[in-house]
């Protein structure tokens, strides 16, 4: 009797622990759609201070130990990405970027987010005056993790890229 006892009991943990499990799996949609508004938001801050030309207003939204990974799985620590941010806006006419959330996935205190970034850069040649223009598609993957009351970005990996320089497609390298 005590081992039909035992096997019942196992069998009811078991099937508490799976449907705890299961609970944690399943997304809050209250949740992910508060979490979703806000993420947008540091997205449009980021995207409005880079429209502006304004560095660090666009870095603003990365912890400080952000971590940017290519598609040549190359990483780059912030302080570069910053270097790199800087002299592209000081060699752009104008520059107008548009970051929009695709799918998200709240975990606790973390969200995984994937996001379409639309780059609209234009550059005069200071000699000749020709302008060029560049449109940059970016889709990447990012971890945001929530600090007190504010999200920011600890982690972007770059899925896919393409760039059109004045109508043709050009390859990045």
């Amino acid at each position: 009797m005590p081992t039909i006892r035992f096997r019942q009991g196992i069998a009811v943990l078991t099937l508490v622990l799976s449907l705890a499990q299961a609970s944690t799996l399943l997304a809050d949609p209250a949740t992910d759609t508060a979490t979703r508004k806000a993420i947008q938001a540091r997205y449009d801050v980021s995207d409005v201070a880079l429209n502006k030309k304004d560095v660090t207003g666009a870095l603003a939204i990365y912890t400080p130990d952000r971590a940017y990974v290519d598609k040549k799985a190359r990483i780059t620590a912030l302080p570069a990405v910053k270097q790199q941010m800087t002299a592209l806006v000081a060699a752009v006419t104008t520059l107008k970027a548009n970051s929009r959330i695709l799918t998200i996935k709240v975990k606790g205190a973390d969200a995984d987010v994937s996001v379409k970034e639309h780059v609209i850069i234009t550059i005069t040649d200071p000699k000749t005056k020709a302008v060029t223009l560049v449109v940059l598609d970016n889709v990447s993957t990012d971890v945001w993790t929530k600090t007190g009351a504010t999200w920011l970005q600890k982690h972007s990996t770059l899925v896919s890229q393409s760039a059109t320089q004045n109508g043709k497609a050009v390859a990045i390298p």
